[in-house]
């Protein structure tokens, strides 16, 4: 009976752990995409994309080719 209590809590806790995972992994493959192309980005940039929702990361990723200056990741944020 306790095993079956501690099991829901458990699965929303591990899908919110995956969930956040791959949400991070789109942040740093974006931003390593973006240092790449400008070479550096400044500080405030890294920490917006870093804290973005999964949405407005996707949103980026397929801009990521038609973004040509640093100024032009405002839009997203």
């Amino acid at each position: 009976m306790a095993s079956v209590l501690y099991k829901e809590p458990y699965d929303k806790g591990k899908e919110e752990g995956i969930k956040e995972g791959i949400e991070k992994g789109k942040s740093e493959i974006i931003l390593k995409l973006l240092i790449k192309e400008f070479k550096k980005l400044p500080e405030g940039h890294i920490e917006k994309i870093k804290n973005l929702s999964n949405n407005a990361l996707e949103v980026i990723a397929i801009d990521i080719f038609d973004i040509n200056s640093v100024e032009e990741l405002e839009k997203y944020f």
